[in-house]
């Protein structure tokens, strides 16, 4: 073991740094560092942050099989200039510092992002392998807050989930399914509560599994009989509000719908890519595949 440690002191000292330019200005990139609501959409989701030197807080991040508690602690603040804080786990040896850096360049921002002392966690952990950092940041910095600024998709990363089915029912079975509680079991999950009325609020109960409770809340946020149905949906793992939306055409002796599923700007950074993809073969599932033999029985 002490000769692993060696080994892997000697090889990993080198700092992660990964760099992004972006299309805005220094006060608002420093916004987003800083701002804990601004934050919580392109990285971690914290409780509080306050870019004050002193100030500490901690978040949950890890694996879908192991989390672990962050703590940090800022020890640098120079306003729209630099941003650091040691971080380290809770319950594990060593202590890390990461640190921003921002520059004008061009008319345009860009961000340096530095993360040292990465050797001095347990080398026998493989989730503190310095890969793991690197690939993490890359999402975070070369991905999740430039899309946080440009808006744009990445390669296969996603804004939104839509899924089409064309039904062989007419309009008021379909509607049936979508509303009345029993019907919405056969295809989704059971509901709580649930009434196609403004503002109500519901659940979905699903199995529970490691870091979920199972339960999917709910609020419906608008209906158009036989035309439109939306509400927001939220869920321990999911972490933040979305909003799913079913909208209702006919044609001829079937009938199409749609499902869009949007808000993922609202769920951590560090999940979001997984989570909608999650959701995305969980909607193919339910809704194009279960939804359809439910309603054309």
């Amino acid at each position: 073991m002490k000769n692993e440690t060696k080994i892997r002191n000697a090889r990993d000292t080198e700092p992660v740094v990964k760099e992004v330019t972006l299309n805005a200005p220094v006060s608002k990139v420093w916004k987003a560092i800083t701002d804990k609501n601004e934050m919580r959409k392109w990285y971690f989701d914290l409780a509080e942050f306050k870019p004050e030197v002193g100030f500490e807080f901690s978040f949950w991040g890890g694996t879908e099989q192991k989390k672990y508690l962050h703590l940090c602690k800022i020890t640098e603040v120079v306003t729209n200039k630099k941003l650091s804080y040691s971080w380290r786990y809770d319950g594990y040896a060593g202590e890390s510092f990461v640190t921003f850096e921002i520059f004008t360049e061009n008319n345009k921002t860009k961000v340096r992002l530095t993360h040292t002392g990465l050797e001095s966690f347990p080398a026998d952990n493989p989730d503190f392998a310095k890969g793991n950092f690197v690939e993490g940041w890359n999402h975070i910095i070369g991905v999740s807050l430039k899309e946080f600024f440009e808006k744009k998709i990445k390669g296969k990363f996603m804004e939104r989930i839509e899924k089409k089915v064309l039904l062989n029912a007419p309009v008021s079975k379909v509607w049936n399914f979508l509303t009345d509680q029993e019907k919405l079991a056969e295809w989704m999950l059971m509901p709580t509560t649930f009434e196609p009325v403004v503002e109500k609020e519901f659940t979905f109960k699903a199995e529970a599994m490691e870091n979920w409770d199972g339960y999917i809340y709910c609020k419906v946020k608008e209906i158009e009989v036989n035309k439109k149905i939306a509400y927001t949906w939220n869920a321990q793992i999911v972490n933040g509000e979305t909003l799913v939306t079913i909208l209702i055409s006919p044609k001829g002796d079937t009938t199409e719908l749609t499902l869009i599923h949007t808000g993922w700007e609202n769920v951590p950074a560090e999940t979001r890519q997984q989570r909608i993809e999650g959701h995305n073969k969980g909607w193919q599932l339910r809704f194009a595949e279960k939804l359809k033999e439910a309603a054309e029985k």
